[in-house]
């Protein structure tokens, strides 16, 4: 009878660990999800590096451990978005960096930047502006057709939701 309480009792504590086991596992991806949500690519504004329909994994927890850095991949809401669907860019200047570009190229701090991600030079100028406190100066890397902070300006460090950390091709 001892032996029959203590198998009894091993197989409920089996049951229990399992169960717990389970639903800490089931808490960690709900919790991976909520802060990784896939979502799909819906323009060529960050060709060549995304491609519309290309998979991209952001991390909506990101810059709360981590600070907000130049080249930094990012999903955000633009200044200027009626339908406030998330924008897809690039970091290329923060707050008190002064940004231009002139003769076909990116100048952060009078510095010409290295952008081989480019698949052709930049078509248009942008005067100097110093990004603002609280800022982010975002551009696609499809330069020449992309709507971003050289059509709307600096964007507000809270308008960012997520830093982008995987990009999957298309299926």
């Amino acid at each position: 009878m001892l032996r029959s309480r203590r198998a009894i009792i091993a197989f409920i504590a089996a049951i229990v660990l399992l169960a717990v086991g389970l639903a800490v596992g089931a808490g960690v991806w709900v919790a991976w999800r909520v802060q990784h949500h896939p979502y799909r690519a819906m323009s060529e504004a960050m060709s060549p590096t995304i491609h519309a329909g290309d998979i991209l994994i952001p991390d909506f927890g990101a810059y709360r451990d981590q600070t907000i850095a130049r080249g930094d991949i990012i999903t955000y809401i633009a200044p200027d978005s009626p339908s406030g669907r998330p924008f897809v860019g690039r970091i290329v200047a923060i707050d008190g960096d002064t940004v231009r570009i002139a003769n076909g190229k990116l100048y952060v701090n009078d510095a010409p930047v290295e952008e081989p991600y480019l698949a052709e030079p930049i078509y248009y100028t942008a005067e100097e502006l110093t990004v603002p406190p609280g800022h982010v100066y975002v551009l696609g890397d499809n330069r020449n057709d992309s709507n971003d902070s050289h059509l709307f300006g600096p964007v507000r460090v809270d308008a960012i939701q997520a830093k982008v950390v995987e990009i999957r091709p298309a299926p």
